[in-house]
């Protein structure tokens, strides 16, 4: 079983597109290097005490290389074709510690190939963001031939060799949130639901406790029946008067 980092708690991790991304750095015309990003859409990460799992999705339409000419070739069917594919993925199969870091071995799927693939990932610590949220960073890379996924179209050039290289690099930044606590038990592990809140941090909150609102309850109905009794005696007084 693969060793965890402690703060990384048991649960559901989703991955925030806003702040993650995925980057890639390909050699052009053999003396300079093109470098790209594509938005990460979606993803988790699961937590158990038997270890990890990693789910995510790509969107390769949302491709940036700085030149919307570029862009677009990218986006069309000597490439991407984002038309026919317009969906990458990647599935973990493995999680192993590697050092101090980690390894995640996994489904890559891009241009509808699918091909394993392994994610030198490390783990850059648990903090949480000023509206609350619980939020985990990764970072990730891994090296990829463009020709194992269908990605062939290339340009000979004059003096010899090729426009774009075979090899990919491929970089992962990648914020995840941790998923809320159900209210109703039971609660995943690592979770701690609002029940369970020290009620000293509830009232600082401005809210009620249970037991708080069931003696407001209770004091509510003391005073009713007070207010009630002397009506009551008036009307026996009243009552006997009259007899």
């Amino acid at each position: 079983m693969t060793a965890l980092p402690t703060e990384l708690t048991a649960g559901t991790w989703t991955i925030d597109p806003s702040h993650s991304e995925a980057a890639f750095t390909v050699r052009h015309a053999g003396i300079s290097k093109v470098r790209g990003t594509i938005g990460i859409t979606g993803g988790e990460i699961t937590v158990a005490e038997d270890g990890a799992s990693v789910t995510a999705t790509l969107d390769p339409s949302t491709v940036s290389t700085g030149d919307a000419n570029r862009d677009g070739h990218l986006k069309s069917g000597d490439f991407f074709d984002v038309e026919a594919f317009g969906e990458w993925s990647f599935t973990s199969t493995d999680v192993r510690q590697d050092g101090g870091d980690y390894v995640i071995v996994g489904d890559l799927t891009i241009h509808g190939v699918t091909q394993s693939v392994e994610l030198a990932t490390e783990f850059n610590g648990v903090a949480v963001d000023p509206f609350g949220n619980t939020r985990a960073g990764f970072e990730a890379s891994t090296t990829i031939s463009r020709k194992d996924f269908g990605l062939t179209w290339n340009a000979a050039l004059e003096a010899g060799g090729v426009l774009v290289s075979d090899k990919v690099t491929i970089t992962l930044d990648a914020s995840a949130i941790k998923a809320a606590c159900p209210r109703q038990p039971p609660a995943a592990p690592g979770c701690t639901r609002s029940e369970d809140v020290d009620p000293a941090r509830v009232g600082v909150l401005g809210r009620v406790t249970r037991g708080a609102r069931r003696g407001t309850r209770g004091s509510a109905a003391r005073s009713r029946r007070r207010r009630r009794a002397p009506r009551r005696s008036a009307g026996r007084a009243a009552r006997a008067a009259r007899t």
